[in-house]
């Protein structure tokens, strides 16, 4: 493929960029919410039309099953990226989750 042909295709490409939909917890395994399991449909519908040829997700749970509808929609797989993963605030359900990612953030020697 020449420098130009690449450089067309490059300039015709969309990336959608999307964040998990609402899950029970941080944890890797964190499920969706039957929230997030409608803003999931939500998310199918308004892509599913957008010419999507490939699906790329972190390892956790919440991001698989985010992206799980639309993929099945479209017939091709999720690709899973260990790269996106989030960073890990604790391996097991915490109440507090939120308060103590805030916390991670503001004292960064934690």
């Amino acid at each position: 493929m020449t420098p130009e042909c690449r450089a067309a295709i490059m300039r015709t490409m969309d990336l959608y960029l999307v964040r998990h939909c609402h899950a029970t917890g941080q944890e890797p395994g964190a499920p969706l919410t039957p929230v997030g399991e409608a803003q999931a449909e939500r998310l199918a519908d308004a892509l599913a039309g957008r010419g999507i040829r490939r699906i790329v997700a972190s390892p956790f749970v919440r991001a698989r099953q985010s992206v799980a509808l639309l993929a099945a929609r479209l017939g091709i797989p999720v690709e899973i990226d260990d790269r996106l993963a989030e960073r890990v605030l604790c391996g097991v359900p915490r109440e507090d989750w939120r308060e103590r990612l805030q916390e991670s953030f503001d004292k960064l020697d934690l």
